[in-house]
């Protein structure tokens, strides 16, 4: 698995800002930046995460189900989700912050299961 650099990851977000990125072509093609289709994969994350989180899935049958995508794309996707989340002194995520729950998940929850 590689790892979106830092660098990369400010551009692909930025390129959200390109208008000329968004289209929708006459036979119903939806195009948009790298970016958009990004936080669609982290967003979903987050909200399972944030089940789990709340008791509301299970968690070793997500675990056991999805649980190295969702790991393998939090590492890939880790610099674009670190510019899109506040933190507190210690690294943490603010809890009010964006992905809060999927960094929960992934790096405190499932870390302790190894």
């Amino acid at each position: 698995m590689i790892q979106i650099s830092r660098d990369d990851a400010v551009a692909i977000r930025e390129q959200r800002l390109d208008r000329t990125l968004y289209s929708v072509a006459n036979d119903g093609t939806v195009s948009a930046p790298l970016f958009e289709s990004i936080r669609y994969v982290c967003n979903y994350y987050e909200f399972l995460a944030a089940a789990v989180y709340h008791g509301d899935i299970d968690d070793a049958l997500l675990y056991s189900s999805i649980g190295d995508i969702m790991r393998n794309s939090y590492r890939k996707f880790e610099n674009i989700i670190d510019l899109a989340t506040r933190r507190m002194s210690n690294g943490a995520p603010l809890p009010s912050s964006s992905y809060f729950y999927y960094w929960w998940l992934i790096n405190v929850h499932w870390v302790a299961r190894r």
